[in-house]
């Protein structure tokens, strides 16, 4: 059997990836004596890439300490979960699906909020799109069933808008903070 490093769920050995949390499995079988360290609640600020934890996304989860991350570092988009702290760097271009996940329904959006609440808060599973190219940063609502608003104002569906630092974005009822934007 092989138990997830970062929920504990416990799975058949083969297997390659958390059902639970998505996360990469070790096999006992290779792990060297002493590698195993118990969760310590904070993961590295280093971006994930889709060899580590399955998603094309660049997605950084929470950081072992605020300074770890500067605010406005080039050729990143910032956001911090308001309730719980939590800061994720996103990449320079691309699509990052927000939501939560649902294993059973196979839905692991790149931005999961699931740690956060997100399921009390009424954030749906695909519930916003935030993507960025050489124009700048923009967010959509994915016609979630509780919305999503930027700076208090509900976002049509389908209909991006910019993003900016010192933005609010709202989705559902779990508020995050834009720390840094690229945009016009």
């Amino acid at each position: 059997m092989i138990t997830c490093r970062r929920c504990r769920a416990v799975h058949l050995e083969g297997t390659l990836f958390c059902d639970q949390c998505g996360s990469p499995l070790v096999s006992t079988a290779d792990e060297a004596p002493g590698d195993a360290a118990p969760p310590t609640g904070k993961i590295k600020s280093e971006f994930f890439t889709s060899k580590e934890a399955g998603s094309e996304a660049m997605v950084a989860q929470e950081p072992t300490s605020a300074e770890a991350i500067q605010a406005g570092a080039a050729g990143t988009l910032q956001l911090t979960v308001s309730s719980t702290g939590r800061i994720f760097r996103l990449p320079v271009k691309g699509q990052v699906l927000i939501g939560r996940r649902d294993s059973l329904a196979g839905v692991f959006p790149d931005l999961d909020l699931t740690p956060d609440g997100a399921v009390a808060m009424g954030v749906s599973r695909s519930h916003a799109r935030i993507t960025i190219d050489e124009t700048g940063s923009y967010v959509e609502d994915l016609n979630s069933l509780n919305h999503t608003h930027l700076n208090r104002e509900r976002l049509v569906p389908h209909q991006p808008r910019a993003l900016r630092a010192g933005d609010e974005l709202q989705l559902g009822r779990l508020a995050i903070r834009v720390e840094s934007a690229l945009g016009p």
